[in-house]
């Protein structure tokens, strides 16, 4: 992404007008807004990428994991284990969600 590149180019200020470009354009897409979330989860901004991965509408399996590991990575243990819990349940035998949802830190 264009915003990766100008965050390793020391600007961060580009970075997020690119990142709030792609939020805007397509508001819906679950797949810019992963993308976007994604970019906000390398940069360590685990909270906005929270908020975006939450506006991704119909949230799949996979958005659900994506959450559940941001907040893992935000230090929200609780959020994290609540949600890999939910996970596992509805996916029973998917051992990943299932070891996530032992233990999430």
């Amino acid at each position: 992404m264009i915003s990766h590149a100008y965050l390793r180019l020391g600007r961060p200020e580009e970075s997020t007008r690119y990142l709030t470009r792609a939020k805007n354009r397509a508001p819906h897409d679950p797949e810019v807004l992963r993308a976007v979330a994604g970019e906000y989860r390398n940069q360590g901004q685990y909270d906005l990428a929270i908020q975006t991965l939450q506006a991704v509408p119909g949230k799949a399996p996979e958005v659900l994991a994506e959450l559940a590991y941001t907040y893992q990575l935000a230090g929200k243990q609780q959020e994290a284990a609540n949600l890999y819990t939910r996970l596992a349940k509805a996916a029973k035998g998917n051992i990943g969600l299932d070891l996530s949802a032992l233990r999430p830190g």
